[in-house]
C-alpha cells in the first residue's frame, strides 16, 4: 500500500494506469504522480510551456504510441512525451471550432485507426491521427449520443464504440 508519507500527493485517487514500461501512473486532485515500483515522481501544475498545467487529474490513457493522455478537470487534455519529459497541452478556445470542446476531460479511447476518442462535459471530439485539431460530435450532430456529458468511452473488438453518458449508454460504428 502507498500512503501519503510515501509521497503521494493525497490519498483519494481517481484513476490508475499502468504503461507499457510497467509505471504506474496515479491521477488526483493534487496532480499526477509516477510510481516505478520504489519511489514516486509527482508532476504538479506549472504555468510553463511543456509542463502540465493542471493539477486535477479525472482520466488516463497510454495510447499505442507510448504516448499518455492525461485528462483533467476544468484544465483540459495533456499529452505527456516520456522520452522529451514534456506535456503538450489541448483546450477549449472559444473562437477556434477545431480545439477541444470542453476543458472537463472524463474519457479517452483510441480507436483500430490510432484516432483518439475523448469524452468532456460537452460531447465527443476526435482527435485524428492524420489531421490537426478535433473534430466534434455532440448530441445535435449525431442522432445516436443520447446527452452531450460523456462519462467514459470504451471501443468493442468489433469497433463498436460505446459511450456512456449522463443519460445513458450509446453505441456509435467506428468506420
Amino acid at each position: 500500500q502507498l500512503l501519503e508519507n510515501q509521497s503521494l500527493s493525497q490519498s483519494s485517487i481517481n484513476c490508475v494506469l499502468q504503461d507499457h514500461d510497467g509505471f504506474l501512473w496515479i491521477g488526483t486532485f493534487s496532480g499526477l504522480i509516477r510510481y516505478d515500483g520504489y519511489k514516486t515522481t509527482v508532476f504538479h501544475s506549472e504555468n510553463l510551456p511543456g509542463k502540465i498545467q493542471s493539477n486535477k487529474i479525472i482520466t488516463l490513457y497510454e495510447d499505442r504510441d507510448g504516448y499518455l493522455w492525461i485528462g483533467t478537470h476544468m484544465g483540459g487534455l495533456f499529452r505527456y512525451d516520456k522520452q522529451r519529459n514534456e506535456f503538450e497541452h489541448f483546450s477549449y478556445k472559444k473562437d477556434d471550432p477545431r480545439s477541444l470542446s470542453n476543458n472537463n476531460v472524463w474519457a479517452i479511447e483510441e480507436d483500430q485507426h490510432g484516432n483518439l476518442w475523448i469524452g468532456t462535459e460537452t460531447g465527443l471530439n476526435i482527435l485524428r491521427k492524420s489531421k490537426t485539431g478535433f473534430d466534434r460530435i455532440s448530441k445535435a450532430n449525431t442522432p445516436s449520443l443520447s446527452y452531450d456529458f460523456i462519462t467514459d468511452i470504451h471501443l468493442s473488438t468489433a469497433n463498436e464504440l460505446w459511450v456512456s453518458t449522463e443519460e445513458g449508454l450509446n453505441k456509435l460504428v467506428v468506420t
